[in-house]
């Protein structure tokens, strides 16, 4: 009779002992795969927030851009402008002093 409550003392501490197992197994697969899935969940927060800051970044260089193509545009028509006021100038007193 002890060794018949022996032997279902085992069995009933092997079924503990292996249910224990099988929960730890299952709770270290489920950390394992929420830590994949934050991994993963992490990088695609990353990745979204670089393409909004490198769509800000080229808009910002075509806005910088186009600045100063308008900026070099109006230098440049002002110069040509300036240059031919002195040119015309230069002829009028040449025309009055001749």
């Amino acid at each position: 009779m002890n060794e018949a409550i022996s032997s279902h003392a085992r069995l009933l501490n092997d079924a503990i002992k292996q249910y224990s197992q099988n929960n730890a197994q299952m709770l270290n697969d489920a950390i394992k795969q929420y830590s994949e899935i934050n991994a993963q969940m992490l990088n695609d927060a990353v990745r979204r927030q670089k393409e909004v800051f490198d769509k800000m970044i080229r808009e910002q260089s075509q806005i910088f851009s186009n600045s100063m193509k308008n900026f070099d545009t109006k230098n440049t028509k002002m110069l040509q402008d300036e240059t031919n006021s002195i040119d015309n100038q230069s002829q009028n007193v040449k025309k009055k002093s001749s």
